[in-house]
């Protein structure tokens, strides 16, 4: 799947849930790139699962603490799913 097209899209994300150092993601089936889930910490029980997001497609550029380093060690853009109405196991 190619991401970018969705960009500013709402859609529904179908892939395995994985918990990262700046929150929970999933990563979409065929694919390799995690999708940030906006305002989720972290999963419980549905991590390594197959889960469904729904949510609008965003590129979120790294962002810089007041001291300097980048947050969580994030260096590039990374692909955020906001406004999330849904999330499900299929």
């Amino acid at each position: 799947m190619d991401l970018n097209v969705h960009l500013g899209q709402r859609i529904t994300l179908h892939g395995t849930a994985h918990n990262a150092h700046a929150g929970a993601v999933v990563v979409p089936a065929g694919g390799d790139l995690p999708v940030y889930v906006e305002h989720l910490p972290a999963w419980g029980e549905e991590v390594g699962r197959d889960v469904r997001v729904t949510g609008v497609l965003r590129l979120v550029p790294p962002t810089a603490r007041k001291d300097g380093p980048v947050s969580h060690g994030i260096t590039s853009s990374v692909y955020v799913l906001t406004d999330v109405t849904a999330v499900s196991q299929p």
